[in-house]
């Protein structure tokens, strides 16, 4: 579906300071709007328009009102020539007199740059619910900016939280759906639960001081009817090699061109220099001396400091002259479908939610995978059965072919749809080739990946391997479904030695002393249940595993703590690694309403854009839906009892 609203968060670019602003970095941000589809589009700079750190020892060196007013008259023409513009859009400001950020000046910056700007706007309050074009209710979007500065913190969602909670207490209005928490430099998504939905909006240039700022980059939210659905744009490939996309100035002496060369590293002392290039210092110095005095347009200057007698690129060419390549065009879309915590055999699992919500999920969001993330089964430990908590009368093997049945079922629903799409296609045929039969189910079947969960490991106690009925039933309800599919199709079926190859592909139980994967485009993925409690501090788990247990993984999904969040992280090495923590598929459990915690079902959509085993955009969507009706829900479970002989 098109959105009917494409809207740009960017924050912190932090005009002014030379080491850390980038044009380019704001080029990057608007192209990455523009090749967006939509009715309308929106940027928003929210926070950090310009740096209050840079600017204050000069802006306090001016004498009079008159001096300052001028100050901020050329910051504001300044950023009127560097902020691109939108065609048919607008470009919206919020600023924070947080020291750290705009400070005393950004509110007049920002009036003044109204002035010289038709197509700017700006908002000044702290948390301001814009009017975009095409939104019908502004109350479903809330941008929230912070207006102090915060304590650094070990997680990314600690500062969201903090400066949300704060918001929450403070205002008088309604709460609004969806807020977008800007001058922070993370990037989190946390789904509605207690607080509203929310994500934290990373910074857009390049990250000096050591804080919890740790992503650069831009988010996009598509806004349709019934959705908002962030995407996020890293940009920290990008800045981790800005001085690779220095061009060298042709025609220059061999020790000029290889001073050059060598900047294009780093910055060095002047000794430090000369013994690399094994040159005497004396004939560096007076190389770079004449270097300092070439004016180039195309090309950065060379800068001598004579006080800490260390070369470089001129900063400020690199500031505003330099210009980073976009993400590459032919990036490889992987989307997957992520539940954990299915426990079969509860009480409290939706089962409508599963068999017809999850199914349709996976259809129209065209995925290219389904995974689960541990505890598919409820299992019988801690007396569930004598507290009321699972279905009456059946066994740990009851929950393995519940599980089985409820997820072949959707993988059966799949495969229907995608196997009707493609005869409709290729129209009507009369004779297909064994071949031509397995070709289809090949293409038209989902991949299924598995991890084991503590409820799982349950029956290691009494002497079983975990999920071992349930992977035998998963194969065998899939290869009646199948056969039944082909049949009503006029399809003839294969033989089931070839059908066990298939699925042999398709479904992958990810290794229990590894839990990693190899997916598509050269991307690993780890799948961790870790066997500990949920914490306060919504992505503490998360980052955890995403730190030590899984931290060679591109992507990590991770169950067992019945709370959803979604974060990132970035390294040299890997790039941009993207975490997916998920909630689970019951409705409640008394363990955790004996803790006052209450649970929120969900799954979640992931789909990564990638280039060569590196991630570039992320986006996540949280999937929820009304509870079931109970005559319904009885009337399921009778039916899956009945499956398998309980009555």
């Amino acid at each position: 579906m098109l959105p009917n609203v494409v809207i740009g968060i960017i924050s912190q670019i932090n005009w002014g300071d030379p080491l850390a602003s980038r044009v380019g970095l704001l080029d990057l941000a608007f192209y990455e709007l523009s090749r967006k589809q939509a009715h309308t589009k929106a940027m928003v700079i929210a926070g950090g328009l310009i740096s209050w750190r840079y600017h204050k020892p000069l802006y306090q060196r001016l004498k009079d009102d008159d001096e300052r007013y001028e100050y901020c008259s050329r910051l504001a023409d300044e950023l009127s020539r560097i902020i691109p513009s939108i065609e048919n859009g607008k470009v919206y400001l919020m600023t924070s007199p947080a020291p750290n950020l705009d400070g005393p000046i950004g509110e007049l910056v920002a009036t003044l740059l109204t002035d010289i700007r038709r197509d700017i706007r700006y908002y000044p309050q702290q948390c301001e619910r814009i009017p975009f074009d095409g939104m019908k209710d502004p109350n479903r979007l809330a941008i929230l900016v912070c207006s102090k500065t915060l304590f650094s913190s070990d997680f990314q969602s600690t500062p969201v939280d903090n400066v949300l909670k704060q918001e929450l207490k403070r205002s008088s209005q309604k709460r609004a759906k969806f807020y977008a928490v800007a001058g922070l430099g993370v990037y989190v998504h946390k789904p509605p639960d207690t607080k509203p939905e929310y994500i934290g909006v990373p910074a857009l240039h390049r990250l000096q001081t050591v804080t919890t700022e740790n992503q650069v980059g831009v988010v996009l939210l598509d806004v349709t009817d019934e959705t908002i659905i962030p995407t996020m744009v890293s940009f920290k490939d990008q800045i981790s090699q800005e001085r690779s996309y220095v061009s060298l100035p042709a025609g220059l002496p061999p020790l000029s061109r290889s001073i050059y060369a060598k900047l294009k590293e780093g910055s060095f002392p002047l000794g430090q220099l000369a013994d690399l290039l094994g040159e005497e210092k004396e004939t560096v110095l007076e190389t770079v001396q004449s270097l300092t005095q070439r004016q180039w347009q195309k090309y950065p200057q060379i800068r001598f400091d004579i006080s800490s007698r260390r070369v470089d690129f001129e900063p400020r060419w690199l500031q505003y002259q330099l210009r980073y390549p976009v993400i590459p065009t032919d990036t490889v879309s992987t989307t997957f479908v992520v539940l954990a915590c299915l426990h079969a055999g509860s009480k409290e699992l939706e089962y409508d939610f599963v068999l017809e919500r999850l199914a349709q999920t996976i259809i129209e969001s065209n995925a290219d995978a389904l995974a689960a993330v541990g505890d598919l089964i409820q299992g019988l430990k801690h007396d569930l059965e004598h507290r009321g908590e699972v279905v009456e009368g059946t066994l740990y093997s009851d929950h393995e072919e519940m599980a089985a049945i409820l997820l072949s079922r959707v993988l059966g629903s799949v495969f229907q749809h995608r196997l009707e799409r493609v005869l409709a296609r290729h129209g009507a045929k009369k004779r297909y080739s064994k071949r031509e039969i397995c070709e289809l189910l090949r293409s038209c079947m989902l991949p299924f990946y598995y991890a084991e969960g503590n409820h799982d490991q349950w029956v290691v106690d009494i002497g079983f391997r975990t999920l071992a009925h349930f992977s035998l039933k998963l194969r065998t309800e899939l290869h009646t479904l199948t056969e039944q599919i082909l049949s009503a199709h006029r399809l003839p079926c294969v033989c089931k030695s070839e059908f066990a190859n298939i699925l042999e592909e398709k479904i992958i139980a990810t290794h229990p002393l590894g839990w990693r994967a190899q997916m598509p485009e050269n991307l690993k993925a780890g799948f961790a249940h870790p066997h500990k409690g949920s914490t306060k501090t919504k992505t503490a788990r998360l980052e955890e595993v995403m730190s030590e247990t899984l931290n060679d993984c591109n992507v990590v999904f991770v169950g067992n703590f019945h709370a959803a969040c979604a974060t990132v992280m970035w390294n040299p090495e890997q790039g941009l690694r993207v975490g997916f923590q998920l909630s689970t598929m019951l409705n409640k459990t008394q363990f955790e309403e004996n803790k006052s915690k209450k649970v929120f079902r969900n799954f979640g959509v992931v789909k990564m854009e990638s280039d060569n085993g590196r991630i570039f955009r992320y986006s996540t969507r949280f999937v929820e839906g009304p509870r079931t009706t109970d005559e319904k829900q009885s009337r399921y479970l009778k039916e899956l009892k009945e499956r398998f002989g309980k009555y």
